[in-house]
């Protein structure tokens, strides 16, 4: 029987400095000498997702932006881009413009690079987040007057930042048009910062795990995670665990829940899995017979609490 095993990476697969500890770059490493299958689903793009993952032996696609495209890491191939049509991009934009906030667009040229798009730097949040980047020399964040250019590419997600009281209207907005998913979350490494994202509806780590079963002819998935946005993935797994810091939501509906992300939870339950006997054993393993999937869990509009990492 072959398992395609999927972990959710902030919070779960990465430790608290948002890094692999040498344990689990042990384990990722075990499972691909053994011919394992073992991949990823996360809310970071691919290009900040390859910068966390870099020295891994992971070969097959991954899911970004939760599942907005789904492509090998690094320069590998393109398997799915879930697009905006253009038009209705465009009315996304002007929505937003409208509100009274400055787009962050999110696009993929025809050469297959990824770009990120925004016109303006004013406010403490947007100072510290494009700043951060600017500073990483991020090649993907392009400062224009205007958005002609990332429309005129495929449209991945138009995102915008800012507190959480001042997107509600808007996130209310953006639940009502059609052929949109709709998502707040908080920005990790900003307090008090939330990101509104606007999406294709087929953007969710649900449909992205049923694609990569799919594509690498898998006869079971189990999963991991710690936070709303993985309960899509939950649900289209025949395992889905959660680790041990893990919102109580996730811990309900998983079939168990392992050790935290600080304990390299992932590696030991996939040592105590796949016989990594040098990696030691899982703990705070605790199975259950059914896992009730909490409503929140609907991943086409859905208010997330999930902390968006930096993209």
């Amino acid at each position: 029987m072959r398992t395609l095993y999927v972990s959710d990476l902030d919070g779960t697969l990465l430790n608290r400095d948002a890094a692999l500890s040498a344990r689990t770059r042990r384990a990722l490493g075990a499972i691909a000498a053994d011919g394992g299958l073992f991949t990823f689903a996360t809310a970071r793009s691919r290009e900040s997702a390859t910068r966390v993952m870099a020295g891994t032996p992971l070969a097959l696609p991954a899911a970004f932006m939760n599942g907005a495209l789904l492509a090998v890491p690094g320069d590998g191939g393109l398997l799915r881009a879930n697009t905006l049509p253009e038009d209705l991009a465009r009315l996304l934009v002007a929505t937003v413009l409208e509100a009274g906030h400055r787009p962050v667009v999110f696009s993929v040229d025809k050469g297959g690079a990824e770009h990120v798009s925004y016109t303006r730097v004013s406010t403490p949040l947007e100072r510290f987040y494009f700043g951060e980047r600017r500073a990483d020399e991020d090649g993907r964040f392009r400062f224009a007057d205007g958005y002609g250019e990332a429309l005129a590419e495929a449209v991945t997600a138009v995102n915008v930042l800012d507190s959480e009281e001042n997107l509600k209207p808007l996130y209310e907005k953006a639940v009502a048009v059609d052929g949109v998913r709709a998502a707040l979350a908080p920005e990790a490494a900003l307090p008090g910062g939330f990101w509104l994202e606007l999406n294709h509806p087929l953007s969710s780590k649900r449909n992205a795990v049923r694609l990569l079963r799919e594509h690498v002819g898998a006869d079971r998935v189990v999963c991991f995670g710690d936070n709303l946005n993985d309960l899509p993935m939950f649900e289209a797994a025949d395992e889905a665990y959660a680790v041990a810091n893990a919102h109580p939501d996730v811990r309900a509906a998983a079939d168990g829940v392992i050790g935290a992300n600080t304990d390299d939870g992932v590696a030991a339950f996939l040592a105590d899995r796949l016989g990594l006997a040098f990696l030691g054993r899982a703990s705070h393993r605790c199975p259950r017979p059914a896992r009730p999937i909490p409503l929140a869990c609907d991943d086409r509009r859905v208010q997330s609490s999930e902390p968006r990492p930096a993209s």
